[in-house]
């Protein structure tokens, strides 16, 4: 639906009607049926700012695939707009942060290196209820 790359609200949500509108409204109208979530998702960038509450309630039994946490700049303020009020919707990537060191290298103990940062991410991504 919507990307934080750079450029890509001129072919996203440009007029008549952006193309990110159309997948939008596609997407709610096939969940409307569903008495919670739907099986059809979406995809909205973690660092699209205030621009999230817009398509939550556009999409309001729509699962979330919300990239950028972590190594692209957002945290957990950023993925707060993209979960329903239950704490649920959202399904946050954070796939560099995790799988590589910030600085340096892992070398041989890699596995347990992306276990602890695998770890501090689900840690960084919970919201309080």
């Amino acid at each position: 639906v919507r990307t934080s790359n750079p450029g890509s609200a001129a072919w996203q949500c440009g007029e008549p009607a952006g193309i990110a509108h159309q997948v939008a409204g596609w997407i709610a109208q096939q969940n409307h049926a569903c008495a919670d979530l739907g099986p059809v998702g979406a995809v909205v960038g973690a660092t699209l700012g205030d621009e999230v509450a817009a398509w939550r309630a556009a999409m309001p039994k729509a699962w979330m695939l919300v990239p950028g946490f972590g190594a692209q700049g957002a945290g957990r303020d950023d993925i707060a707009a993209h979960k329903r009020s239950d704490g649920l919707g959202a399904l946050v990537v954070s796939a560099r942060s995790v799988l590589f060191p910030s600085e340096g290298r892992d070398d041989h103990d890699w596995p347990s290196h992306v276990a602890q940062r695998a770890r501090r991410f689900a840690k960084a991504v919970e919201l309080p209820r």
